[in-house]
């Protein structure tokens, strides 16, 4: 309730103030948790958004499933209940990870996200642990306020060669590529009458997060390029599914005014767990994304490993 309270309050502050107030203190209160750590030998902890219906998430679950298949000796630590803010979802997650062992943590958070969670996580969690932060990023370079996020981690590890190009250009830090384990994802049961759509349509798909920049996944050139393919024909349908709607109603009114009341473009705004979301890319006929960067091209992938 009170973290429900105080995000509800930190909503009302601008952007860029809140970015300052948490690398003047944020940041520095992090440090403070990680100082006179004492490493000592354990298991490796996969930390991240797990529970939640995120980009982020989901790449952390998939490097949580990977080492289990591959019999390693690994944990987890949900922060989601840091971020209750974020959709969640059922998931089958491992053995949760104590407060007082040793071993590698791996967090799967960018900088200004990982200094919230150290500081909830604390002194007792870390103070045995290897620390390493798994960054994702989507342009050549990296925001200059992330620099003040090196010093909360001992190395850094990346999902591609086009992030650790724009991470490398600030540290001196030891930056790994480590790509996300992509694997077939399994497909739930639910089909296309389960997502509103019509069995004989040709169905176009497009899929994004509202915390994504916009200007960078692009969905008005996705509608526009739709428009001139299909104008206003009934044997086809372009669904954009968006994540986090709430997070920009000027972006919402600006698709909207592009589709323009077009009979055959929907947007989908559910919740979806990782085998429905594969559901929904099987039941796709095309899978659309005129970006103008990627990190890594997670949804992408996998709509490649589903034949799309």
């Amino acid at each position: 309730m009170l973290l429900k309270i105080i995000h509800k309050f930190w909503k009302q502050i601008p952007r860029k103030t809140r970015t300052k107030l948490l690398i003047t203190y944020g940041v520095r209160l992090a440090r403070y948790k990680i100082k006179k750590r004492e490493i000592e030998p354990g298991p490796i902890t996969i930390a991240g958004l797990l529970t939640s219906a995120t980009g982020i998430g989901h790449g952390a679950r998939l490097h949580l499933h990977a080492l289990n298949k591959q019999g390693v000796d690994v944990r987890y630590k949900d922060l989601g209940e840091y971020f209750h803010w974020l959709k969640t979802i059922s998931v089958d997650l491992s053995v949760e990870e104590g407060d007082d062992s040793g071993g590698v943590l791996v967090i799967h958070l960018n900088p200004f996200e990982l200094s919230i969670a150290l500081i909830m996580l604390g002194r007792r969690f870390l103070r045995k642990k290897y620390i390493i932060g798994y960054w994702a990023w989507e342009l050549p370079n990296i925001p200059d306020e992330w620099s003040a996020g090196f010093h909360l981690v001992d190395e850094i590890w990346v999902p591609s060669k086009f992030v650790a190009d724009a991470i490398e250009k600030k540290t001196s830090k030891k930056v790994t590529v480590v790509p996300h384990p992509v694997t077939v994802p399994v497909k739930s049961k639910r089909s296309r009458a389960d997502f509103d759509i019509v069995n004989d349509i040709f169905f176009v798909l497009m899929i994004f997060d509202l915390r994504s920049s916009a200007e960078r996944k692009n969905p008005i050139d996705v509608i526009d390029a739709f428009r001139m393919a299909f104008s206003d024909s009934k044997n086809a349908v372009l669904i954009i599914k968006i994540s986090s709607p709430s997070e920009s109603s000027y972006i919402l009114e600006k698709i909207n005014g592009r589709i323009n009341g077009a009979p055959n473009i929907k947007l989908d705004f559910r919740t979806y767990d990782d085998a429905d979301m594969a559901a929904l890319i099987g039941c796709s006929d095309v899978v659309i994304s005129l970006h103008r960067s990627e990190g890594f091209g997670l949804v992408l992938a996998e709509a490649m490993l589903l034949s799309k």
